[in-house]
């Protein structure tokens, strides 16, 4: 612990720069459009969220059920970009492509799939994404998620333990 103050990954510097300033960080952009077709699907034809950190740009359907549209099953793909301190984040956890695009964000490698329903959507893939990159992280970064990583499946329910400490 005591070297990692001394010799602070570039992760864990970002980290310290981007917690200065996410409480004031702008969504600059957050666009949702789509359209109901005769049977009642919502086909969501672009999903846009953009900040100076982080961009979510995606598509995806709310199905067509009798249940009130925040209690309907919602199928979203979604493909994230970073840059400035989130990219060096999720990049020194190899979540990232190497080469930035015309606005210098930084791809996600896969897409991410949510599921769950319209007003609940399910985050897990997301924290499975981080849980699989904890793993493969090295060095002063990688020492410190994974005692986080530790931290979380004892704080967690008995149930959902189990999951959490097999994730990869």
């Amino acid at each position: 612990v005591f070297g990692g103050t001394i010799l602070l990954s570039p992760e864990l510097r970002a980290l310290g720069r981007l917690l200065r300033t996410i409480s004031e960080m702008p969504v600059e952009t957050l666009r949702i459009t789509g359209a109901r077709n005769r049977h009642g699907e919502i086909s969501l034809d672009a999903f846009r969220f953009e900040s100076p950190q982080a961009r979510l740009l995606g598509r995806g359907q709310i199905a067509a059920t009798e249940e009130p549209l925040m209690r309907r099953p919602l199928s979203l793909s979604l493909d994230l970009a970073a840059k400035d301190e989130t990219a060096v984040i999720l990049g020194g956890m190899k979540l990232l492509r190497k080469e930035p695009d015309a606005d210098g964000f930084r791809a996600l490698k896969a897409p991410l799939v949510l599921r769950g329903l319209a007003g609940e959507p399910d985050t897990q893939p997301l924290y499975d994404l981080l849980a699989q990159a904890v793993v493969g992280s090295k060095g002063t970064w990688g020492f410190l998620m994974r005692k986080v990583q530790a931290e979380v499946v004892k704080s967690s329910p008995p149930a959902s333990r189990k999951t959490a400490a097999t994730t990869p």
